[in-house]
């Protein structure tokens, strides 16, 4: 799966880049086709606003799975450091990505460029949470951070939380079958900043909990056909 993921990246940036096509639709169907031989997708897409959204998600687990942001079936517009643009990869093969610094001081960059995303009726994607180290348990979330919530109040845009499941890999690297979530919460108005990071913080701690236990109940690859 692994290889098939570095194969398509390279197709979607070389062949077929981003300024030759109008969306990420392609790129997410050619994600599902690779990952559901191995992986039972489940995404309550029901749930998706009708407007566009900051969309905030936690952190993946593993860098594989960031790439699943683009099967949620919405436009979006995806917040990622500048460093992914210098490489093959994701910040390669995407059509709206909104670069930021990797150190920092973005607020006023994102302030200017969510709301012209937002009008091209593009929902903006951000990973919220800490990067996972070694050894952190697939549902600790130990950090949130509260910048955009903040601009989410400042701008007036609703929020919408997203849950991303972790990929199991054995000690040797192997990615047995296996369940893989991604659960879309609530979408709300941010009225405190403060508690809005710490109501995701239990969303994400408890959605990535229940994502854990059921990982390998009822798998049935023959549902993503």
């Amino acid at each position: 799966m692994v290889t098939s993921f570095i194969n398509s990246m390279i197709k979607y940036t070389v062949e077929i880049p981003p300024k030759f096509r109008k969306t990420d639709e392609m790129v997410s169907r050619t994600i599902i086709e690779v990952s559901s031989r191995i992986l039972n997708i489940k995404i309550n897409s029901d749930n998706l606003p009708d407007r566009p959204t900051i969309m905030v998600c936690n952190y993946a687990h593993n860098q594989i799975e960031n790439i699943f942001c683009l099967i949620i079936p919405v436009k979006m517009s995806i917040v990622m450091a500048s460093f992914f643009k210098r490489f093959l990869g994701f910040g390669s093969i995407v059509k709206r990505p909104i670069f930021i610094n990797l150190g920092g001081g973005n607020y006023s960059l994102l302030r200017e460029e969510i709301p012209k995303h937002i009008a091209q009726g593009s929902s903006i994607f951000s990973y919220v949470t800490n990067i996972p180290f070694m050894g952190q348990k697939p549902y600790q979330i130990y950090r949130v951070s509260r910048g955009m919530f903040k601009l989410a109040k400042e701008l007036d845009i609703p929020v919408t939380l997203v849950c991303m499941d972790y990929i199991f890999r054995t000690i040797d690297g192997a990615i047995p079958p296996q369940n893989f979530n991604i659960h879309i919460g609530e979408t709300f108005k941010v009225e405190d900043a403060y508690y809005s990071a710490t109501k995701s913080r239990k969303f994400f701690k408890n959605t990535l909990k229940r994502f854990h236990d059921t990982k390998f109940k009822r798998i049935d690859l023959n549902r993503n056909k």
